[in-house]
């Protein structure tokens, strides 16, 4: 049942001995979409205390995903355009806290896959972990790459390809390959409830 379909189901009931009319479906889709938004932040907050904590996650050549930009894609591909604008933007801020890095890069580039993610999930692509997959392939290595030349290219000359091979394709590879995981929590969560 999409939004329209809820909002023009009306019922009536009587409430101290006169009628009203309420939107039942509405108050009971709200009440769903509150939990799994408290339990969509439960997590974020939970894998960034993993994500930042040292030895709580195995070494890939010295490097450790980033989860939770798999945790902002995989929950932008269960949710509407604006709740994976937030959700990406809320993952992007805990990045940027954690790490020592200018406020708000990883959170306007999570932003921008969280909104495309959640609209093509919405409107014209079937939820399922190979879209997660392609939105993974999409987000994880223009977000690292920018960030290697914002951060690094343009900070240091030489040596650039070492670097680059030796700490950041780990890391990408490492952040794509614990993707499904991150889906198949998310789509759980996402089926709590009708969807927002």
């Amino acid at each position: 049942m999409n939004r329209t379909q809820r909002n023009q189901r009306q019922r009536t009931k009587p409430i101290g001995g006169t009628t009203a009319s309420k939107d039942y479906g509405t108050s009971y889709s709200r009440k769903y979409t509150v939990v799994r938004w408290l339990v969509f932040m439960a997590e974020i907050i939970l894998i960034s205390v993993i994500q930042g904590t040292p030895g709580m996650l195995p070494n890939l050549h010295g490097e450790r995903p980033i989860l939770l930009i798999a945790v902002a894609v995989t929950i932008a591909v269960f949710s509407s355009e604006m709740s994976g604008m937030v959700f990406a933007m809320i993952c992007g801020l805990m990045i940027d806290v954690s790490s020592s890095n200018i406020l708000g890069f990883y959170a306007m580039m999570l932003v921008v896959f969280g909104f495309l993610a959640g609209y093509m999930a919405v409107n014209y692509i079937k939820t399922n972990i190979i879209t997660a997959m392609f939105w993974m392939t999409l987000a994880v290595p223009l977000i690292l790459y920018l960030h290697f030349v914002f951060f690094y290219r343009i900070q240091h000359f030489g040596a650039e390809k070492d670097f680059f091979v030796a700490h950041y394709l780990p890391r990408m590879l490492y952040t794509w390959a614990v993707t499904p995981i991150f889906y198949f929590i998310n789509r759980a969560i996402s089926k709590i409830g009708p969807k927002d």
